[in-house]
């Protein structure tokens, strides 16, 4: 998150496709996956808590610029 609470997966200050890019290499991953990157687990908060799913994507496509 940056200091707006906004989900940033790469370290450029802004949620674009590079972000894209990167949540896409750990889709379907979970914790125990090899592709597993924690940060893209955007809904840590949810039953999917653990696993990078479309719950996670409902949440990062809405603040790409």
């Amino acid at each position: 998150y940056d200091t707006d609470g906004e989900f940033l997966l790469s370290v450029d200050s802004s949620v674009n496709f590079d972000d894209i890019l990167i949540f896409a290499l750990s889709f379907g991953s979970n914790h125990t996956s090899p592709g597993w990157n924690p940060v893209c687990d955007i809904s840590s908060d949810t039953p999917s808590a653990g696993r990078i799913d479309s719950r996670d994507l409902l949440q990062l496509l809405p603040r790409v610029e």
